[in-house]
């Protein structure tokens, strides 16, 4: 066998050693992003269908005093009650049903709407 032989067959192991090597880490890092791609559009997802939500109920609570009954009987409050700060888990059970004149939404859903403010930011979620 001649240098040049060997040297051949050295460089496609190798190659293929390395193509072994990579082409896995490769496809872990694609799935990984994909994943996190797909974790990301489920919660801006999540959080669209919490404004949905406020805007629903602020609909229907149009001369209804029990925003907070309303709120919290809605199937999206579900998902949205385990990230809420603990005071502003209480004020959505509390909070008296108050309406400032003038204001769009009434004081609850603009507490709650502040709160899926918070949520978002913390998720990583504003440009």
């Amino acid at each position: 066998m001649s240098d040049s032989t060997i040297a051949t067959a050295i460089v496609g192991a190798v190659a293929g050693v390395v193509g072994g090597l990579v082409s896995p880490v490769f496809n872990l890092i694609q799935k990984v992003r994909e994943e996190r791609n797909a974790e990301t559009e489920r919660k801006r997802a999540q959080i669209a269908s919490w404004r949905r939500m406020i805007l629903e109920v602020d609909k229907q609570a149009v001369g209804s005093s029990d925003v907070s009954a309303l709120l919290q009987t809605h199937a999206d409050y579900l998902s949205l009650e385990p990230h809420l700060d603990e005071r502003f888990r209480n004020a959505a059970y509390i909070e008296p049903r108050v309406w400032v004149v003038g204001e769009h939404l009434s004081r609850a859903c603009q507490t709650l709407k502040k709160e899926i403010d918070r949520i978002e930011g913390e998720w990583g979620l504003r440009k």
